[in-house]
């Protein structure tokens, strides 16, 4: 498991380092998906040939901005997981610095967390983030 502690600044902005990056094969250009699970944030690469919610490859299609399979786009609580867990997504650029979405600040149990430190956590074939206490520093 792949740790790594980095600052987030003032615009709720921050690098995910490139070993993580190629841990999770995303290159400049894609498109990650960020969502919330229990109060934690999470980060993966938006996969167009498998369902963002069940991992799923057959018979997927657009649904919503994201990517969905048949099963998912008939059952009704799929739609209310999505508002529910907050889905966003993003391009990652050149620069490698990504924007904290506001549909998934806003969720998070602590709202005022600009220019403290996150955790940066590789679980299988995500990132999850964690954010750390100014106390605990």
């Amino acid at each position: 498991m792949m740790k790594k502690t980095i600052n987030i600044d003032s615009a709720y902005r921050f690098s995910i380092p490139d070993m993580f990056l190629s841990q999770l094969g995303i290159q400049e250009e894609d498109v990650i998906c960020f969502y919330i699970d229990n109060d934690v944030a999470h980060i993966r690469k938006l996969d167009t040939h498998a369902c963002t919610f069940c991992g799923s490859e057959e018979e997927v299609i657009p649904f919503d901005d994201f990517y969905g399979c048949v099963h998912c786009r008939i059952q009704s609580s799929t739609y209310a997981d999505i508002v529910n867990k907050a889905y966003s997504k993003q391009r990652v650029y050149p620069q490698k610095r990504i924007t904290l979405p506001f549909k998934i600040r806003q969720r998070l149990p602590r709202k005022t967390f600009a220019k403290e430190t996150i955790e940066l956590e590789l679980v299988e074939n995500e990132l999850v983030i964690h954010f750390v206490n100014p106390r605990q520093k």
